[in-house]
């Protein structure tokens, strides 16, 4: 079981309240432990205080010997830590690491799987996102192991919030776009409606306001339709937060306001202070910063220190309002704190923002060395938070592909868990039937293996599509680049030249504008048929970004591979497709770099790029090669 409060966009936490599972009606007054399982496994929230006690009630009614119980216990103990305590938190930690190193537990996987997860969760709220990472990534291998799409659904859940709230929106997506297909096959609606909130907080912080705002207007209803006030508060946030994010200040502004006065009419103090931070980030894009400061003042006093990702923006927004008031030195101050809570918690996305305005604050102390340096660092980050940027349309053609051997994977997965469970009611009949057992058995293993033969013949060919440039049909870049990293390891063993050739299409934008992206795609479709023609069967063509492709070339030296690089750009220059316009004059530049020293591809591909920009600086429709 996880804790749903961890899928919240937010991090609302509800005063002292454990979001677990509950029914909506009324408690038997005098309830038996299924009773109160099944009232904690079902959905709705319930003050700590009173999980609690009910957990105390299943102690009491619990029989030592009943395994399945006291495990099914045990689980909910862990998740029932508040985690606006950093006592209970550092608590939750322990008593997870005391179960997770019990034979006991060991001894059953589920549930060690889901104490390895409580573990991580918590240990992400405590700020310690590279244990929390591990966890999940390890919790993540067993329950594929275990073949339980719940826990599997879950770990996806946790991990892509976490990438998510990092700025790591190509894993983000991965994650909690499998996830919502899991809890939809499972026909867990409630848990697909907060992992739906995930995925629409991923889609704001990527950019793309408009579907996180659909998907919250979504949530919204369905929680206004279910009275869940709660929640609906929780959505308007998040749809503020996208509105505010998007430039519509005035109209963030507002749902700011109402969600705060919810929460203090509600008495959730915490909860009040961090809308109250949003509306002063909001007042100071309208350049209100007196109004601002007073909201971020009292989100100061107010939110607790275990708050850190809300803090991290408001020393952040702090700063900012600092500096518009013609005070840097203070501005600097909340700066060096914000990049602390930053840099702990891995967050790029605040760092960017931070770095930004550190420059405009050493120059406007005219410290231009120190304005400098920060710039640099904005460049380091944004130049890395761009990178996963551009993974993202990898991402989303392989998440096209991986939803329906994800649909067929789950299917199988829920085949192979009612298989078992009806062996176990054919095992206790009595003994008169265990000849038809036996044989029962045999003929439901004999259809599973072929099942499963044929799925994994199916996965293989959706493995090589997830591989391959839906446009091109050439590799993909995560394809090329790990085959890149492999050839250079094998030229490293057997001291073999390896080369490779970036190019990438001249003048691409004033392609698309002047003739259309279907002439665009066309012409990337003839400089992939013109390289894999010019190439030979051990080379590799592969494309890795929107008009730049990469050739990777075995046994190959530096001037051997500049003359090939020669032989394209001419090629591609003379040569004139039927499938485009007479008067389009397509080229391309390329960079070549040969391996010397390096260890990593990477590196081998840097120097490719420098060449190919000197290409580009150089007139274009040009060969350069790497120094």
């Amino acid at each position: 079981m996880k804790n749903p409060l961890s899928t919240l966009a937010l991090s609302f936490l509800l005063g002292s309240c454990l979001w677990v599972h509950f029914p909506l009606q009324a408690a038997d007054p005098t309830p038996t432990a299924d009773d109160i399982f099944a009232l904690l496994e079902s959905g709705a929230p319930i003050a700590n205080a009173q999980a609690k006690a009910e957990l105390g009630k299943l102690r009491q009614l619990l029989a030592g010997d009943d395994e399945a119980a006291m495990l099914r216990l045990t689980k909910l103990e862990c998740w029932a830590h508040d985690q606006d305590s950093a006592s209970e938190i550092d608590a939750a930690i322990d008593f997870a690491d005391a179960h997770l190193a019990m034979a006991r537990i060991q001894s059953h996987p589920n549930t060690w799987i889901d104490i390895l997860l409580c573990k991580s969760w918590y240990s992400q709220q405590k700020g310690l996102i590279a244990q929390a990472g591990q966890g999940y990534d390890k919790a993540l291998a067993a329950a594929q192991d275990a073949n339980d799409p719940r826990l599997l659904a879950d770990a996806h859940n946790l991990r892509g919030n976490m990438k998510s709230f990092q700025g790591d929106f190509a894993l983000a997506l991965d994650d909690l776009i499998a996830a919502q297909h899991l809890y939809d096959q499972l026909g867990l609606d409630y848990w697909g409606q907060y992992n739906l909130n995930d995925l629409a907080t991923a889609y704001r912080r990527l950019g793309d306001y408009p579907l996180a705002i659909k998907y919250y207007l979504q949530l919204e209803q369905s929680y206004e339709a279910r009275g869940d006030k709660n929640n609906v508060i929780s959505t308007n946030t998040d749809i503020a937060l996208a509105l505010e994010e998007s430039g519509d200040y005035e109209q963030a502004l507002g749902r700011y306001l109402q969600s705060y006065h919810y929460w203090q009419g509600e008495q959730k103090t915490v909860l009040a202070a961090q809308v109250a931070a949003y509306i002063g980030n909001s007042l100071l894009k309208l350049d209100r910063v007196d109004a601002a400061l007073g909201y971020l003042n009292q989100a100061q006093q107010q939110l607790p220190a275990e708050a850190q990702a809300t803090r991290s923006f408001l020393n952040l927004f702090l700063a900012e309002a600092s500096f518009k008031q013609g005070q840097p030195d203070q501005a600097l101050d909340y700066l060096n704190r914000a990049e602390a809570a930053f840099d702990a918690i891995h967050n790029v996305r605040g760092l960017s923002q931070l770095y930004a305005l550190k420059s405009r604050v050493h120059g406007a102390k005219q410290d231009w060395q120190q304005a400098f340096a920060a710039l640099e660092q904005y460049v380091a980050v944004h130049r890395d938070l761009d990178a996963k940027l551009q993974a993202i349309h990898t991402t989303e053609m392989r998440t096209r592909f991986d939803s329906e051997r994800m649909e067929t994977e789950n299917h199988r997965l829920q085949e192979n868990q009612r298989l078992k469970e009806h062996e176990l009611k054919i095992l206790e009949q009595n003994k008169m039937l265990q000849r038809a057992v036996i044989s029962l058995s045999a003929i439901i293993l004999g259809i599973v293996s072929l099942f499963a033969f044929r799925q994994v013949r199916r996965s293989r060919n959706l493995e090589t599509l997830a591989h391959t440039d839906h446009l091109t049909q050439l590799p993909n870049r995560r394809h090329s680049y790990a085959t890149g990293q492999r050839e250079l390891t094998l030229a490293q063993s057997q001291r073999t030249p390896l080369a490779v050739i970036l190019f990438d299409a001249d003048h691409f934008k004033q392609i698309n504008d002047g003739f259309g992206h279907e002439i665009g795609d066309k012409a990337l479709v003839t400089l992939a048929n013109i390289s894999t023609r010019l190439m030979r069967k051990q080379d590799l063509v592969g494309r890795v970004g929107g008009e730049e492709f990469l050739v990777i070339l075995p046994d190959t030296s530096l001037a051997q591979a500049e003359a090939i690089a020669r032989r394209l750009v001419d090629t591609v220059a003379r040569e004139q497709s039927q499938e485009l316009p007479s008067s389009l004059t397509l080229t391309v530049s390329a960079g070549v770099a040969a391996l010397t020293q390096e260890r990593e591809f990477g590196a081998l591909l840097k120097r490719a790029d420098r060449a190919l920009y000197q290409a580009k600086s150089s007139g274009r429709n040009c060969v350069r090669q790497a120094s």
